[in-house]
């Protein structure tokens, strides 16, 4: 069950990369709570498939490229974290953003995501999810 759940966070990560909104709103679930990288900064989050479209809107504007990588999972129960970072190309000045650590929890019902929050910080996730579970559920 751990890999269904790390391919369906591979496949938000890259729904964010690609910019498709299609295969993130069906990855989601109808109700779903996200918070990315950028609202998380900012205290902000989106819910719901509507929100999604919108957000995805705003990254498009904002940035030419942004890419979440995660190079880590574990499987936490319900949830998934992954450990990586992201890289983006600003739209407007054309400024590059290298590699900056980041870490995702994605919290998965019925092989959707219900809640989606990341974090700049992989300290912060892990705390907030208590630590690291013990190496069953590992996966890199």
């Amino acid at each position: 069950m751990s890999e269904a759940k790390f391919e369906i966070v591979r496949a938000v990560l890259g729904a964010i990369a690609e910019q498709d909104v299609a295969t993130l709103v069906e990855l989601c679930d109808p109700d779903v709570e996200f918070v990315p990288i950028l609202a998380a900064l900012e205290g902000r989050s989106y819910r719901g498939h509507d929100d999604i479209r919108r957000w995805i809107d705003e990254l498009n504007d904002q940035w030419e490229v942004f890419e979440p990588t995660a190079e880590e999972f574990r499987d936490l129960g319900h949830e998934v974290l992954a450990l990586g970072g992201w890289h983006g190309v600003v739209r407007d000045s054309g400024a590059e953003v290298s590699y900056q650590p980041a870490a995702w929890v994605a919290r998965i019902e019925d092989s959707k995501v219900v809640r989606w929050r990341a974090y700049t910080d992989p300290s912060e996730a892990l705390e907030a999810i208590g630590g690291l579970p013990e190496e069953p559920g590992r996966r890199t």
